[in-house]
């Protein structure tokens, strides 16, 4: 009986050895599409491969129909025409395909070819090439003299500033930002010079900096000059990546030689180093020695001990003996602004246009933005910014500083949002930025948007505990106390030395009532504190547990110590406001008003006489928390001329209070109650929402009082009850609920609202008469 050819096919496994061979196909092009995307290769590779392997299948089967039965075979006249056959159609249907690709033309980059800075990099080269360093301070030698210590933090200040000009490199160091500088750490840890600090520490501050990369360096005198090393850090693995040393006459030298040696590293700087266009170090910086000890000390005044009269000594001795030390007047024109010394600042920028060649482009860019801020002129800065965009579209940093100056000066978020994307897809490696867009969304009450970019940020990070507080506060904004919670602990146990987390904890005890909790909370932050910055957050938080307890003049004490705590770290400028101006209701319900007015005539003599006019702030929150109205309307005209003068948009809610204060003391309810519900539109449609939550029973309890005094009751437990699943125990607003429920003859409805206003006011001070009223209607009403 004749077999019929499927069986043969089976017989002699045709089915078989092409299934294998076709299965190998399948994994040859897994694995070739994997090298493809590992090193960069063609994707005609794998269109070749498949054509190659696919058209060579009747080679395959005539081997197989051949070979594949059991037993003795030989090769036949089939197999010895056929395969050869294939194989050359094979390779004539290859050829043809390679020199026919429509990418066959254009050759391959090579991995290390240099781009010069007018070159534009595609987005997708760029996003490769911001790597992220941070200089750590240099150590000196073992033989190094006290008198010339200053030399390694001169070293650590010119390779910062001399990298910095890379336009695909972002370098920090502690004088990066100044008022920030991430020296504090150190601090903590008990390095007060900076110097000898382990490579472990140094790991931990540029994972919490996002630092791809830190650098660990030695200076040591020698017979010819100076002898340098450096190596480079992986902060991932915390492995040494790179190593060099040199021998160098002076420190510009030494400078010079470890730049480029940063800059061919390929794992900072794959493609597209500035190498050819850099400024040299002495000419960046100055050739006077001295005139470099003295910016250096100065800059540390500040690092070291947060002393701006010093330091601005020290950068006019620079500046005086180099006139021509650009980085010197720039230093100082920054530090004599955020003391409020404007005219002096508009001096020292006057003083670096002779020399702008001696200023990197982008830099003359941030000091030409810098003069139009100083003079108020926001358009002519937002254009500083744009032309700055257009001329090297793939700089995220001005777009940074665009979205910035929408927020801070348009107080337009909307705006900021699209800004901060697009600086994003440039430049990935900006986590901070998923942060920001999370606050903006919020305030454009996009939540969905918002949790998702705080999502993102913690899953690019996952060490981060950062974005699990800003959860927390929009699920603290949603009343949902119970995730707020879960989230704060999150971050608590995610990063156990700090005391963001702890301070948040604390601050949902008191919102729920548990004061014991809180309290203990504030233990457990006191003793991981270290360093001013913290403590002065602690006691920040206390400030505001000691008012809402009733208890101003515990709250006036602890401000004291906050007085002197943010002058260990905040500038002159911000710790007037946050210490002073926005206090002075403390000094009144304190019985301090004498020494309020003394503080503030304190502040007016100390400011330029540009800035005098922000003192009002404080006259105006002084006059209204005194309901003095004809002086707190004569301050509201000077603080609205200069909100108006210097763009304080952002800063409009306090206006709406301040005026609704005013219309409370006249009696005019109705009117107080329209300021105060704009002052919460303003606030929850600003940047600021997120962090200003502290506002916000202080805003609602303004609102609902006004609402009840204008015998608008219905409206008045509207708000009330808006706000109270935020603050379940918040005692003022509980307190009103219960006079609304007293004005109704409803006193089994007051009951469990004035119990809670009582379990907070438990200790109030003799005197507070929110809870001096809160008893006498207990007992009033038997209740």
């Amino acid at each position: 009986m004749e077999t019929s050819l499927f069986k043969q096919l089976l017989q002699r496994r045709v089915f078989q050895i092409v299934g294998i061979y076709l299965g190998a196909v399948i994994a040859l092009m897994e694995f070739t599409g994997m090298v493809v995307e590992r090193y960069g290769l063609s994707d005609n590779l794998v269109d070749l491969i498949l054509a190659g392997m696919t058209s060579f299948i009747p080679a395959v089967i005539v081997l197989a129909w051949s070979h594949g039965a059991p037993g003795k075979d030989k090769w036949g006249k089939a197999e010895k025409i056929t395969v050869p056959a294939n194989g050359l159609f094979t390779f004539a249907l290859l050829s043809f395909l390679a020199f026919n690709s429509p990418n066959s033309t254009e050759p391959v980059p090579a991995q290390n070819q240099m781009i010069s800075a007018d070159s534009t990099l595609s987005k997708e080269v760029a996003q490769n090439n911001f790597q992220r360093i941070g200089v750590m301070f240099f150590d000196p030698g073992p033989q190094t003299s006290e008198h010339d210590l200053w030399m390694s933090y001169a070293l650590t200040y010119l390779l910062s500033m001399h990298l910095s000009q890379e336009r695909f490199l972002v370098v920090s160091s502690p004088y990066s930002d100044i008022e920030n500088s991430f020296f504090w750490q150190m601090k903590r840890a008990g390095f007060k010079d900076g110097f000898n600090v382990p490579s472990s520490l140094k790991r931990n501050i540029a994972r919490d900096s996002n630092f791809n990369y830190y650098t660990q360096g030695r200076l040591n005198k020698s017979e010819n000059g100076f002898s340098v090393s450096l190596q480079i850090f992986n902060t991932e693995s915390a492995k040494v990546v790179s190593e060099f040393s040199t021998e160098a006459t002076n420190l510009f030298a030494a400078t010079e030689a470890m730049t480029q040696f940063v800059k061919q590293q390929s794992a900072l700087l794959p493609q597209g180093s500035d190498l050819i266009n850099e400024i040299p170090i002495n000419e960046l910086a100055t050739n006077n020695v001295q005139a470099l000890k003295h910016l250096v000390e100065g800059l540390n005044h500040i690092v070291f001990n947060n002393d701006y009269e010093l330091s601005i000594n020290e950068l006019k001795q620079a500046a005086a003996l180099d006139p021509s030390f650009a980085l010197a007047n720039i230093h100082l024109a920054e530090i004599l602004t955020k003391v409020g010394k404007l005219d002096e600042a508009r001096m020292a920028l006057d003083q670096i246009l002779p020399y702008s060649y001696k200023v990197a482009p982008r830099m003359m860019f941030i000091v030409k933005a810098f003069g139009y801020a100083l003079d108020n002129k926001i358009d002519l800065q937002a254009d500083v910014y744009t032309n700055w965009m257009e001329i090297y579209p793939q700089d995220y940093q001005p777009i940074n500083n665009l979205a910035f100056l929408m927020l801070w000066k348009k107080n337009s978020p909307a705006k900021a949002i699209p800004l901060f994307e697009r600086s994003l897809e440039i430049n990935q490696s900006q986590f901070w930025i998923y942060e920001k867009l999370g606050e903006l969304y919020l305030s454009i009450d996009d939540f969905d948007n918002a949790l998702n970019n705080l999502k993102k940020s913690s899953e690019l990070k996952p060490d981060d505990f950062s974005p699990w507080i800003e959860m927390g506060k929009i699920a603290q904004l949603k009343g949902d106390l119970a995730l707020a919670r879960k989230h704060y602990q999150k971050a608590s146990v995610l990063r156990s030395d700090k005391v963001s987390p702890v301070l948040a904890l604390a601050g949902l005890d008191l919102r729920e009532g548990k004061l014991q909790d809180a309290q203990d909370r504030y233990r457990e932050a006191e003793r991981i504190s270290q360093a001013p910055r913290q403590q002065g957050m602690i006691v920040g938080h206390k400030i505001q547990y000691a008012w809402q307890l009733g208890q101003p003049k515990k709250a006036f004490d602890l401000l004291l110590e906050y007085q002197e705590l943010v002058k260990q770290y905040m500038d002159p400028l911000d710790g007037m406001f946050a210490a002073v101006i926005s206090k002075m209701y403390l000094y009144v319900y304190s019985d301090n008003t004498e020494l309020a007015i003394l503080h503030l005539q304190k502040l007016e003599q100390e400011l330029d006489p540009a800035l005098k006019d922000l003192v009002q702030f404080g006259y105006l929150f002084l006059h209204a928390a005194l309901h003095q109205t004809e002086q707190a309307d004569a301050a509201m005209v000077k603080v609205k001329s200069i909100v108006e003068k210097y763009s304080l948009n952002n800063m409009s809610y306090l206006l709406s209070m301040g005026q609704g204060w005013i219309e409370q003391s006249k009696r005019d309810h109705k009117m107080a109650a329209q300021h105060f519900q704009l002052a919460l539109n303003q606030l929850n449609s600003s940047a600021q929402r997120a962090n200003g939550q502290d506002l916000l029973p202080v805003i609602y309890d303004a609102i609902v009082e006004a609402l009840y005094m204008d015998k608008q009751f219905e409206l008045a437990e509207k708000y009330a009850q808006e706000y109270l699943p935020q603050w379940p125990e918040q005692p003022e607003i509980n307190l009103h609920l219960a006079k609304i429920c007293l004005g109704v003859d409803n006193s089994d409805c007051a009951k469990p609202y004035l119990q809670k206003a009582q379990s907070i006011w438990n200790e109030a001070e003799e005197g507070y008469n929110p809870a001096k009223e809160t008893r006498e209607l207990l007992q009033k009403f038997a209740l």
